[in-house]
């Protein structure tokens, strides 16, 4: 039997390619194994590529993605817990969390999950100006019943607008140009 050195994958001798990681195959490359003969020599072996073999999820990689999508996750839910009127919204976080730790897990090294991680802030930032324009016209209208109360509300929201416009854009251009530096190493 032969196996791909580069991941270990039974090979049937005809591919050129590895199937499952995608090294050329050629006699060079290929691990030549008797199985009885292995098992009679050192079992240790055996046992060692079956625990590599676990199920497939690369543990390291799952924590640096997890690590990674707090701070996406957490500006989400700032960014909600603003637009609501500062009532915490612990869902988004809950929800968010998974979700962006998923899609930096898929990225295949630490320096392009920081790029992916940029990359979402930026999407972030950069909308963070229509949740505070969401608060504005959504919930300071009802949290006043006077009409000064309402027109106070309105333009202080609209002012909070503009300044998250002023901060949130420029951060969400650097962080974008930052997370395409960083996809391209």
């Amino acid at each position: 039997m032969s196996y791909c050195s580069g991941c270990g994958t039974e090979l049937s001798g005809e591919e050129t390619f590895c199937p499952d990681c995608g090294e050329s195959i050629d006699k060079n490359n290929t691990v030549e194994t008797n199985l009885s003969e292995s098992a009679d020599t050192n079992p240790a072996k055996i046992a060692d590529t079956s625990e590599s073999e676990d199920d497939g999820v690369q543990w390291k990689q799952v924590g640096m993605a997890g690590s990674l999508a707090l701070i996406p996750a957490f500006i989400a839910y700032l960014a909600l817990s603003i637009a609501t009127g500062g009532d915490p919204v612990g869902i988004v976080f809950l929800i968010s969390l998974p979700v962006f730790g998923y899609l930096l897990y898929q990225r295949s090294t630490f320096i392009t999950m920081i790029g992916g991680m940029c990359y979402y802030l930026s999407i972030e930032f950069l909308l963070s100006p229509f949740f505070l324009l969401l608060y504005t016209v959504a919930f300071a209208s009802d949290s006043t019943t006077t009409a000064a109360g309402q027109a106070g509300a309105a333009i202080g929201g609209f002012a909070l607008t503009i300044a998250a416009f002023v901060v949130g854009l420029p951060l969400a251009i650097a962080f974008y140009l930052v997370s395409r530096r960083l996809d391209q190493t």
